[in-house]
């Protein structure tokens, strides 16, 4: 309510969740291509709510790709799904160097798995199902 209203405003909140999706963005971006993943994900959107998007490697296509990104970024103790939901929280010291250590570790086993002769075999669940199907 009210008190919210407030405090983004005495905290200048809309300009802290901006320039911290603008540093995100870019981190992810460096960390896309230290590991060689540029092609296959992009950060696109706002600064102020960016999301990821995904044109994989064939032959791995999309869903495995997802799927491996997914269980990365959970293990690195990451919960993402398609965009970056981003908070005031997330503005305080600290928190934008440690979510880029994880993603960073988390690309890293990414491109190890791209790399592997079976990479459907380095998934440790199944792979992630569409939310919205179309029923017979």
């Amino acid at each position: 309510g009210i008190a919210t209203l407030e405090k983004q405003d005495g905290e200048d909140a809309v300009a802290r969740v901006h320039d911290h999706g603008g540093k995100l963005k870019s981190g992810i971006g460096q960390i896309r291509q230290r590991h060689g993943l540029e092609a296959a994900i992009k950060v696109v959107g706002g600064e102020w709510w960016p999301g990821l998007q995904i044109s994989a490697p064939e032959p791995i296509g999309d869903v495995l790709f997802t799927s491996l990104l997914r269980q990365e970024l959970y293990a690195a103790g990451i919960l993402q799904l398609a965009t970056f939901n981003i908070s005031l929280a997330h503005t305080q010291s600290g928190i934008l160097a440690e979510t880029l250590r994880r993603w960073d570790v988390a690309a890293g086993m990414l491109a190890d798995h791209l790399h592997a002769n079976d990479p459907k075999a380095r998934l440790r669940g199944e792979e992630i199902r569409p939310i919205f199907q179309v029923r017979n």
